[in-house]
Order: C-alpha cells, then structure tokens, then sequence
C-alpha cells in the first residue's frame, strides 16, 4: 500500500507541473498576456492608437441606455465614456452592435471609460 501511495503522489506532482507548463506556454488559454496589468490577446490585429492592454473584453450581449452587458458582466457606462474603432479613435456608441467583440478600460469607479470594437 506504502508504494501506491507514493506512486500516486508522484504521478500527481507530474499531472500538476504539466498543467502549469501547458498554461504558461498558452497552449490551455491561447497567446493572452497581462502586461502592467491589462489583458492582451496576440492574435489580435490593433490599430496603434489602440490601447496596449484592456481591463477586460469579451462578446457584447446587450446595450443598454447607461450599461452594457459583456459576456454576462453588467457594466455600467461612464459619463465621459470614449469609443474607439478601427478606423478611428473617436466613434460614436451607435458604432457598436449586440455580437461585437470589445475591449474595455474601467475607471476609479469601475466603469467603463473607453470601448474598443475588436475585429
């Protein structure tokens, strides 16, 4: 029974430092990486007016008045919410679709201050 056990134990540490490797190389969550921070995906393809990092991002579920909701997050807007496409740093919040794939900076508050579609 005593050498199961430490086979078993051994067989875990391995199982464990496997996992870690795999997530450190990107092969489990793919090419994020969090600078200072702020979540950046590799594959993505930004203007360099873009920010370097968001707070978060995801799908855009629904839009509302003073709030989005983004991959099942409730988010409210900021006052003096920025938005940004593509094609220009300063768009409008009509620019912005249910689907769309943003990015996102909070504020102090949590809010979002600035929206960038992702294509």
């Amino acid at each position: 029974m005593q050498h199961h056990e430490k086979t078993w134990k051994k067989f875990a540490a391995a199982l464990c430092l496997a996992v870690v490797v795999l997530m450190a190389s990107g092969f489990i969550f793919g090419n994020l990486s969090h600078a200072d921070g702020k979540i950046f995906r590799e594959e993505w393809k930004l203007p360099a007016f873009y920010p370097r990092g968001f707070d978060g991002y995801g799908r855009i579920d629904m839009i509302f008045e003073d709030r989005l909701v983004i991959s099942d997050s409730s988010r409210k807007l900021a006052s003096s919410i920025v938005y940004g496409v593509p094609s220009s740093p300063y768009a409008s919040k009509s620019a912005f679709r249910v689907g769309d794939m943003v990015g996102y900076l909070l504020d102090h508050r949590r809010e979002i201050a600035s929206l960038w579609l992702i294509k």
